[in-house]
């Protein structure tokens, strides 16, 4: 998978984000400012340590400007600049399958669900907690057993 369809895909879905808040009237102003933040954002060339950072949350303000119209348009625009992040940071084209563009947009949604059906930040909050000591304790165990591994090979 190349780099230009994907950042194509990516742009094509932040726009059918914008295009599905627009019926709930949304403030034209920030969307054009958030919308601009995001493409300095990508546009400016900075030091490749900084960069993943500063174009992942350049987006932010886009999507809550989007979700705070209508919640699924802000998820979908989330989704647009997720695959625009993988596609830039070239996750994408190295990998050439979209399995961590489905994965990551399986793990939006679901969490986008969850907003939506429990009508609370707390729950989506334990969720989110629960994933992420679920993915550090993974980790933990898998260089636990590599260090484990290569302790008992040395003399």
């Amino acid at each position: 998978m190349k780099a230009g369809p994907v950042q194509a895909a990516g742009t094509i879905l932040i726009l059918a984000g914008c295009a599905l808040a627009f019926p709930f009237s949304p403030p034209w102003a920030v969307l054009a400012v958030t919308g601009a933040l995001l493409a300095a954002a990508w546009a400016i060339p900075v030091d490749e340590n900084d960069r993943l950072i500063l174009r992942a949350f350049a987006g932010v303000p886009l999507v809550i400007a989007l979700a705070s119209t209508w919640f699924w348009s802000g998820v979908i625009a989330q989704c647009g600049i997720l695959l625009l992040l993988l596609a830039r940071e070239e996750v994408m084209p190295a990998t050439g399958k979209p399995v961590p563009f489905v994965a990551a947009v399986c793990g939006v949604l679901v969490i986008g669900a969850v907003i939506d059906i429990s009508n609370h930040m707390i729950v989506p909050a334990l969720l989110i907690t629960a994933g992420f000591l679920g993915c550090a304790g993974i980790l933990w165990v898998r260089q636990y057993r590599l260090k484990r591994t290569f302790r008992s090979t040395t003399p």
